[in-house]
């Protein structure tokens, strides 16, 4: 019920439009991007093919082996990971942190999920 009034409030007293799509954003949670857009976010759930290098999104089946994109082999790092696609939400979000430092809670929870499905 606290969520419901706190989101009523911040819609009335500070409307904020979608960073990526226009559209209003309802949920103080999903912070500068719609629900409509984070609904459209993939996430990475582990069942992706994905570099074993930088952590670029392959492809959406099983990983059998390790694969590689091969746009990294310059980069000078081991490895590196994501919670999912730079798009949508999470592109929006990410370029919000550029001008502020703050970090919406629906993707701050994805990243949490993602941290532990890699080190469990």
């Amino acid at each position: 019920m606290r969520d419901v009034i706190a989101n009523s409030l911040l819609s009335i007293l500070y409307p904020q439009r979608c960073r990526h799509c226009s559209q209003l954003v309802a949920e103080h949670n999903d912070g500068v991007a719609c629900s409509d857009c984070w609904a459209k976010t993939k996430y990475f759930t582990g069942l992706e093919t994905l570099c074993t290098k930088c952590g670029a999104f392959l492809h959406d089946s099983e990983p059998l082996f390790e694969s590689y994109c091969q746009r990294c082999d310059g980069h000078f790092y081991d490895t590196a990971r994501a919670a999912g696609v730079y798009h949508n939400g999470i592109a929006a979000t990410i370029i919000h942190l550029k001008s502020r430092a703050n970090l919406a809670p629906r993707l701050r929870r994805e990243i949490t999920l993602s941290f532990h499905q890699w080190f469990s």
